[in-house]
């Protein structure tokens, strides 16, 4: 990711961002820049979800890889604005994400790109999530009994069933923006899919000190 600023012939600037893939064999985790601008151009659609505003993409032959533009945010992450703050201060974030994630969580499947994969129920959903797991244990250097036990509780812990739905899937304080005027942005929406849309909330609880929010919803 690289940020850079882009004038045009009247002198006027741009704010800008590049994300583009790495070169095959230099990334520890493959992601589709496609997929991503596929999500990152229909939240913008909609106009419900704050984001940086997609600008231009490329499936290749500008960079060589896969790669597109968005609009460069003005604030900071969230870690810097409330590092060192109290729950006080913290609260109207927690609320302003918890407002972000029920519109992400909202969309309706069938509006989704293409490009996410659909699972077919609920329980193959939660069976590739475990699998995960255990491919991370068979694929790792050498054997790791904490991520086997990992993965045998959560077979024998499922969680009940649930709707899926899209989430940004890494969302953290890093990946959330606050704006000078307030407004509270996503970025970084390669992990984006269809899942369990309850995963996330443990983001927020983090955020606001507290599992409700301020308002008593």
């Amino acid at each position: 990711m690289v940020g850079f600023d882009l004038q045009d012939a009247s002198g006027d600037a741009r704010r800008l961002v590049l994300r583009a893939s790495r070169p095959a064999g230099e990334s520890i985790t493959a992601t589709d820049r496609a997929a991503e601008w596929a999500v990152i151009t229909m939240l913008s659609a909609r106009g419900d979800v704050p984001l940086p505003t997609p600008a231009w993409y490329d499936q290749g032959p500008a960079l060589g890889v896969p790669c597109f533009v968005v609009e460069r945010l003005d604030g900071v992450t969230v870690s810097r604005a409330l590092s060192g703050s109290d729950v006080a201060h913290r609260r109207p974030v927690s609320d302003k994400l918890c407002d972000l994630m029920v519109n992400v969580h909202s969309v309706p499947t069938e509006d989704l790109p293409p490009q996410l994969e659909r699972p077919t129920d609920w329980d193959t959903h939660i069976d590739s999530q475990i699998d995960k797991w255990r491919q991370v244990e068979r694929t790792g250097v050498e054997p790791d009994p904490f991520v086997r036990h990992l993965a045998n509780w959560l077979e024998d812990h499922k969680p009940t069933p649930a709707p899926l739905g899209l989430i940004h899937g890494e969302i953290n304080n890093d990946n959330l923006m606050l704006g000078p005027d307030g407004t509270l942005s996503a970025v970084d929406w390669e992990f984006a899919r269809i899942g369990d849309p309850r995963g996330p909330r443990l983001v927020r609880h983090r955020i606001g000190g507290g599992p409700t929010r301020s308002d008593g919803r």
